[in-house]
This record gives C-alpha cells, sequence and structure tokens, in this order.
C-alpha cells in the first residue's frame, strides 16, 4: 500500500481537522498521511483516505490530535508525532479517530512509556464512542489515565 505524506496546506484536508475550542493554532505542527481506503475504495476524500497528526499546545500540555484511521498503516506516523513532542506533559487526542485496529493499541503504551522515562505525563483524551468502547473492552482504560476531553486534563 503506497502512503505519502501530504503538506498540511493540501486541499484534500479541507474541513477534516477542526482545532480545538478556545485553543490557539499558534505552534502547531502537523503533517498527514494519505493512501487508498481499507476496503479499496479510496476513502471519503475522493481517492484518499487521510491520516492527519497535530500537536496543538494547551496549557502545558502538548496534545497529540489524531483524525482518521489508526492501523498498521499509519501507525508510524502516530509514532514520529511522540518523536516531535516538547512537554513533559503529553496527550493523545483521538476524538477525531475514525476506527483504530486493536493490534495498534500498544501505541498508545509507547507514549506513556516515553512520558514515565522522562519523569512526564501522558493521558489519553477519547469521548464516549466505538473507540473508547474498544478501549475499555481491552482494558486499555485499566492502565492509562483515559479523559472525556481536554477541559479534564490536570
Amino acid at each position: 500500500m503506497d502512503r505519502t505524506l501530504v503538506p498540511p496546506d493540501d486541499t484534500r484536508l479541507a474541513g477534516s481537522f477542526e482545532p480545538v475550542v478556545g485553543v490557539s493554532t499558534a505552534g502547531v505542527r502537523s503533517w498527514t498521511v494519505a493512501g487508498p481506503g481499507r476496503d479499496g475504495s479510496g476513502g471519503r476524500y475522493g481517492g484518499a483516505v487521510l491520516f492527519d497528526v497535530r500537536i496543538l499546545p494547551v496549557g502545558e500540555w502538548d496534545v497529540l490530535c489524531v483524525v482518521g484511521d489508526l492501523d498498521l498503516a499509519t501507525m508510524p506516523a502516530l509514532r514520529q508525532g511522540y518523536d516531535r513532542l516538547d512537554s513533559k506533559s503529553a496527550a493523545v487526542d483521538l476524538s477525531g479517530v475514525d476506527h483504530i485496529d486493536p493490534v495498534t493499541l500498544g501505541v498508545l503504551f509507547v507514549g506513556a512509556l516515553r512520558a514515565r522515562r522522562n519523569n512526564g505525563r501522558f493521558v489519553v483524551v477519547c469521548p464516549p464512542g466505538p473507540a473508547r468502547d474498544l478501549l475499555s473492552e481491552s482494558g486499555v482504560d485499566a492502565v492509562l489515565t483515559v479523559l472525556d476531553d481536554h477541559a479534564a486534563l490536570p
């Protein structure tokens, strides 16, 4: 499966990402992975499924906002996101995730492990829905701190 990096100002991103209400987009760092959809249909973006990762500063937190499907093909982009975090307080926001392949849940533990090794903090932001159900059914929410929204960040 061929996946290519797409600049964040690419017109195919129009409307695919909404920043956190009340949070400035100054300092936002982002990259996007584009490629064919899971079912081969080309996805909802006219021939490409987009996976977008943006780092938004929220107070003392770096919030890694994820949009799209989290699967084996997009997991490396999320891991690259961890490498770009500047703060010791990191959160992964799965509010924009349409589908999580259970095989990729380990990437959440990578973030938690990196934070722990750097004496930092790590949380997952995931509102109720299919992605949150998977975190609950798999027991991830019993091991990692999972919050409903950014307002609950400590």
